[in-house]
């Protein structure tokens, strides 16, 4: 608790010092241990003025902090209060294509928060802050929601059908209601099961195969299809996976990144691919730049592919009306091949 502070700047000075203090390896019985610390700061009367208040947003900033990768310090800005307003936050989408034909198959969901001062923010920064602070589940729900109602106003406006794909996160998952919740938001938008995909990331996956099997198989009951996110990244096994019963595997893009240039990459990547479609799954790979990973992908029989090299994230209008497009070209190619 530092008092008479002239200005901020001098919070810069001191925390350089404190991380002086604070820097090196500990010698714990007789081992070596690496730490990284973590430091969230507020400033009084700005951020509060009593002393519940002051540790509530220094706790945020510090959880800021770690979410930035740690080893750093973050000073409590409004951003991170809980209290922001959902308005503020907006669903884009990411356009998922046919490998060969640039066929649009599906859209992925992907939140977004515009803030007044500090302009977009992207979901790694605040994502983890509203873990920590339990408003996950709300805001899942919300997108959830958001997603089944754009896809049915697409449809109502004379759109073709679009897949919409959604994230789940842990706190979701382990919900027991989370099935009844998912058949809820596709009752209200009326929208088929079919038309909706939900994603789990591979870790959370094999964290507890078994549990994630079950929850799975009630999700696959309402119609819904599922997929298994940042495939590559975890611990899967065949067996593991046939146990989940999923639809879809989407290869993390760290084994996109560099397929075409470097052969023990390509060779991981490879193996990705061949290990969901051994099991009759389609691949999907994330992360896609170039018109090389695209052919590489090709060559590989990986069915779908997201990414840059198609699109990048945008608001919901701009997303569908792209797709729409890419839809009306695709079948103008069908029907000059078929002439």
């Amino acid at each position: 608790m530092l008092g008479g502070l002239p200005d901020q700047s001098h919070v810069d000075v001191i925390m350089q010092k404190l991380f002086g203090e604070l820097r090196g390896n500990i010698q714990l019985s007789g081992r070596t241990v690496y730490s990284t610390r973590s430091i969230g700061i507020s400033l009084a009367p700005r951020d509060g003025t009593d002393s519940s208040t002051l540790l509530k947003h220094a706790d945020l900033a510090m959880y800021a902090a770690k979410a930035q990768g740690g080893d750093s310090y973050r000073l409590f800005d409004d951003w991170m209060r809980p209290g922001t307003d959902r308005l503020s936050l907006e669903v884009y989408y990411q356009l998922r294509v046919d490998t060969v034909t640039g066929r649009p198959t599906a859209l992925e969901a992907l939140l977004r928060w515009h803030h007044p001062t500090r302009g977009l923010v992207l979901p790694g920064v605040f994502i983890p802050i509203a873990e920590e602070t339990g408003l996950i589940d709300s805001i899942g729900q919300w997108v959830l929601e958001k997603a089944c109602h754009d896809a049915r106003a697409w449809i109502e406006s004379g759109g073709e059908a679009l897949q919409v794909s959604v994230n789940l996160s842990p706190v979701q998952f382990a919900r027991e209601d989370l099935a009844e919740r998912v058949a809820a938001a596709l009752a209200t938008a009326r929208l088929a099961p079919q038309l909706l995909e939900l994603e789990i990331t591979e870790t959370l996956a094999m964290r507890s195969p078994e549990l994630a099997a079950r929850h799975l198989a009630r999700l696959r009951i309402l119609g819904v299809s599922l997929a298994i996110d940042d495939f590559g990244t975890g611990h899967s096994s065949l067996s593991r996976l046939k146990l989940l019963n999923v639809n879809c595997v989407k290869i993390d893009q760290s084994l996109i990144k560099d397929c075409t240039a470097n052969p023990h990459d390509g060779a991981l990547c490879r193996a990705a691919i061949a290990l969901g479609l051994a099991l009759g799954l389609e691949a999907v790979a994330e992360g896609v730049e170039t018109e090389a990973q695209r052919q590489f992908l090709a060559q590989e029989h990986c069915s779908t592919i997201q990414g840059y090299l198609i699109a990048r994230p945008m608001p919901s209008a701009d997303a569908f009306a792209l797709a729409g497009s890419l839809l009306r070209v695709s079948r103008i190619r069908i029907g000059q091949h078929a002439g």
